[in-house]
């Protein structure tokens, strides 16, 4: 028996803010004062008594880094001048305008104040210069400061509405690290918007912010049909509309709705908050959206739905490849559901969500709809107001590996856990990477009986199996694996290994091992560590019943390699932990 130690290493992605070159210091005076913006929000305080301590701060003599780019935006800027660092433009829509591919503009921090109302939005993109897949045209805060656009003063003549930064027919934009503020909504039937994105594609949306607004903070009227639009890092916020017709139920953080089947929208590590009516909402979307580590939470003010994830409905007949795909999330205080299917149609995967203190339901598939398949697995769902999990009849959802269900008769307490404490949600986030903040909300105590408890769903996780949840708990652990030597001799057919796990058929040079019954079952959680140590013969593992390897990449092991297994009982196979190949 060999003892193996593993050890669980944790990487983060490093964040780079942008183009970055010819760093040198410089020291500001009161001609070319550096202004940072101070969008501080107090998240305990309620929507109704918010105050706002987004002045810009003047610095005199301070030193930072000057960034090269080829364009800058000041508020000491004017538009007349050349867009240097020195004597940079003044206005967003300078910013925007006339660019090409492979551009880069600047825009220092402060506050920048839009009250023209002869415009539609503060920044019009319509029909403008595309950027190309390696040359995107690039709209960024500039390194260590916060631009902040509020448009409180614009009220468009035409749709007596107030919006922010509105985009169509635009292609390969990068925006990073913008604030859109107070859009503002004036009658009903209209509603502000903070950022807006029609008819567009392969737009990234970047560390940027919206709140306070009279509708929702970043809406998709829809994506270019095969494009793709991403947000990365982004929060919306404190978005209600009380004029609609409906009180508050047009005031989403992220919406996107589509008539396109092969549009994509991707949603990594964003958080809706204080919305009046969803977190994230995409009905009437028939393109494919996933919500990768969101979060969605206290949503749901006056009359509106009040859901953190609305995953539907759809118009067109369903694609036969999912449509709407949840990892990783988290639904906690919305006033409805967590995460609702309402009545969509399509195929949904649900994986590893925690869905908590929903006041109607954890997660709800509210209709039945023959030709959905939808896919729940591996979530966590407690302290619900009526159900932590509510299926009304749905033929389709296919359930298993979760908190409420298919593990133990045991229930969920707080003691499965080393922190519950919400306010974490609203922590800030990390300011060199942007990511969401590290928190203690929700991690598994190491005791808990969720710990490794999941299914392989096809997404990262640490251990021996998944947890049940959307964070995997890192155990130290030291574990004693089987060691099998292959000993293969030309002219012997079968050889059985004295483990009595592994039966290797084959004559000769080449012994093929592909599929049962040559990988004899395992019990659950079971290692082994095949090594090669014949001068002459070669073993082959191909992929097939019985046998999971690594990204399906077969595997000839020559004298010296090594492969590592792992028996995964529910779906009884030998899956791949490692391999050495010499």
């Amino acid at each position: 028996m060999r003892k193996i130690i593993f050890i669980i290493l944790i990487f983060f992605p490093l964040f780079v803010w942008g183009q970055k070159t010819n760093v040198r210091t410089v020291v500001t005076g009161t001609d070319a004062a550096l202004y940072r913006g101070a969008d501080t929000l107090n998240p305990y305080v309620p929507y109704a008594n918010r105050i706002d301590f987004s002045d810009a701060l003047y610095e005199e003599n301070l030193t930072f880094n000057y960034y090269e780019a080829d364009y800058y935006v000041a508020t000491w800027g004017d538009d007349a001048n050349a867009g240097t660092f020195d004597a940079p433009w003044l206005t967003w829509q300078k910013a925007f305008s006339g660019r090409v591919a492979g551009d880069t503009v600047y825009i220092r921090g402060g506050v920048y104040y839009f009250t023209d109302d002869t415009q539609y939005a503060a920044v019009n993109i319509v029909a403008a210069n595309d950027g190309t897949p390696g040359a995107y045209i690039n709209i960024f805060a500039y390194p260590g400061e916060m631009p902040i656009l509020d448009v409180s003063g614009h009220r468009n003549v035409t749709y007596d509405q107030g919006n922010g930064i509105y985009m169509t027919q635009a292609f390969y934009w990068h925006i990073k690290g913008l604030t859109v503020r107070h859009a503002e909504q004036y009658v009903a039937g209209e509603v502000g918007f903070a950022f807006q994105i029609i008819t567009s594609g392969n737009i990234i949306i970047e560390n940027c912010t919206s709140h306070s607004n009279g509708g929702s903070g970043f809406n998709i009227g829809w994506a270019a049909a095969g494009d793709t639009i991403t947000f990365t890092n982004c929060d919306s916020y404190d978005n209600y509309d009380p004029l609609s017709a409906t009180d508050g139920g047009n005031a989403d953080g992220f919406v996107a709705h589509s008539e396109s089947q092969t549009a994509v929208y991707l949603y990594n590590n964003c958080r809706a908050y204080r919305c009046s009516d969803d977190g994230f909402d995409s009905f009437a979307n028939e393109g494919k959206t996933t919500y990768n580590n969101c979060w969605a939470f206290n949503n749901g003010i006056a009359d509106g739905d009040g859901n953190g994830f609305k995953l539907g409905g759809l118009e067109d007949t369903p694609l036969s490849v999912p449509q709407r795909m949840v990892y990783n999330c988290i639904a906690v205080g919305n006033i409805r559901a967590g995460i609702i299917q309402n009545g969509s149609d399509c195929w949904m995967n649900i994986y590893n969500n925690i869905t908590y203190n929903n006041a109607a339901w954890g997660i709800y598939f509210d209709s039945n709809v023959p030709a959905a398949v939808i896919n729940v697995r591996n979530n966590l769902s407690f302290g619900n107001g009526t159900y932590d999990c509510e299926n009304d009849g749905h033929v389709g959802v296919v359930q298993d590996h979760n908190s409420w269900a298919g593990l133990d008769d045991a229930v969920t307490t707080n003691a499965d856990f080393i922190g519950l404490d919400t306010l974490d949600l609203y922590k800030q986030r990390d300011i060199t990477t942007g990511l969401l903040p590290a928190m203690d909300l929700f991690k598994l105590s190491p005791a808990s009986r969720l710990v490794e408890s999941g299914v392989y769903v096809g997404l990262q996780y640490s251990g021996f199996k998944p947890d049940i949840g959307a964070f995997e708990t890192t155990i130290s652990r030291e574990m004693t694996a089987d060691t099998i030597t292959i000993v293969a001799a030309v002219g012997i057919d079968i050889i059985e290994l004295t483990t009595r796990l592994i039966k290797i058929s084959g004559r000769g040079g080449a012994v093929d091992v592909s599929a049962n019954p040559q990988i004899e079952d395992g019990t659950d959680g079971q290692i082994i560590i095949l090594r090669q140590t014949h001068n002459t013969n070669t073993v082959l593992f191909e992929n097939g019943n019985g046998l999971l390897l690594d990204g399906h990449v077969a595997f000839t092991m020559d004298n010296g390699d090594m492969l590592m297994l792992m028996y995964n009982a529910t779906n009884d196979w030998w899956q791949e932990i490692s391999r050495s190949d010499n």
